[in-house]
């Protein structure tokens, strides 16, 4: 899901004339355009999950994966919103 996310903000920094070529260049990012710091806690909770999971190897429960996907359907909803001004 954090990938997922990735992608997401990705397209809204393409329409900015963006490219990222790491984590920390995107963060800057987004911690710079108004329209990704309003999401920035949903990202950063969905990038410490993912990195619990993936380097540190620690379970994923069902309780993490709600969360997730919540915060997942918060940055989708605010991409779209961005980009087309239609509320998903």
């Amino acid at each position: 899901m954090f990938y997922i996310a990735v992608h997401y903000i990705e397209a809204l920094l393409a329409v900015h004339g963006v490219h990222c070529d790491d984590h920390a260049e995107r963060n800057e990012h987004i911690a710079k355009i108004p329209e990704l710091r309003t999401i920035r806690k949903e990202y950063d909770v969905l990038r410490t999950l993912s990195r619990q999971a993936r380097y540190h190897a620690l379970p994923v429960s069902p309780g993490d994966i709600n969360i997730a996907q919540q915060r997942l359907d918060t940055i989708k909803a605010q991409i779209i919103y961005v980009l087309t001004g239609e509320r998903p």
